[in-house]
């Protein structure tokens, strides 16, 4: 329900720009240019926690650069947005984007930054995330202890945290492979990767 919702305000954000009439919402065809834009502000304003309190949390203890900092971040939060489907927990994604690398102690490898980084989630279990359900903690510390290792788990929450990392592969140099994406969006946004890099708001 959530993502039918948030498609429905950007479509009537952007008619009322062009002087549509709200009765006629059902029957506008395409995304506005500021679609991205829009879901995203309506996902910030419905999440259960303060994304500036998390990213604060992880910051203070951050010694490693930017290739898995705050850019990256930002980015996997900007793809997970962008690949909500019906039935995916955005509280759950938008935490994974600036938790799963949290605990990492290299840019090289370092296959246990996942399993790690459910500590960080577990220490702000009673603070920052106080609002979460348990089912939505659990979710997330799968997401973070799996998303190195596992392609694809079928919980479309999860999987979806994947893709939203593996589609910011290019700062590493990697293309994102189609058939290693782990949802049917993730597959869509790897064939026609050139286009998608077009719409996110932080560039490498």
């Amino acid at each position: 329900m959530l993502m039918k919702w948030i498609n429905r305000l950007a479509v009537m954000y952007r008619n009322r720009k062009v002087g549509v009439n709200s009765n006629q919402v059902d029957k506008a065809m395409r995304p506005p240019q500021n679609h991205d834009y829009v879901c995203k502000k309506i996902v910030m304003e419905t999440l259960k926690f303060n994304v500036s309190e998390l990213i604060e949390f992880v910051k203070k203890d951050w010694t490693l650069g930017d290739l898995h900092g705050l850019n990256h971040w930002r980015r996997v939060h900007e793809h997970g947005c962008m690949l909500c489907v019906e039935g995916v927990n955005m509280n759950v994604v938008s935490a994974f984007a600036y938790l799963h690398d949290s605990a990492r102690l290299s840019d090289c490898r370092d296959l246990q930054h996942g399993p790690r980084a459910m500590d960080n989630v577990m220490a702000i279990r009673h603070t920052i995330l106080k609002n979460l359900s348990d089912d939505e903690i659990h979710s997330l510390c799968e997401a973070c202890r799996l998303h190195t290792t596992t392609h694809r788990t079928g919980d479309i929450t999860i999987d979806t945290c994947f893709d939203a990392d593996r589609l910011d592969l290019d700062r590493c140099g990697i293309i994102p492979n189609p058939e290693c994406m782990a949802t049917p969006k993730g597959v869509e946004f790897a064939i026609n990767f050139k286009e998608f890099k077009k719409r996110i708001r932080y560039k490498l």
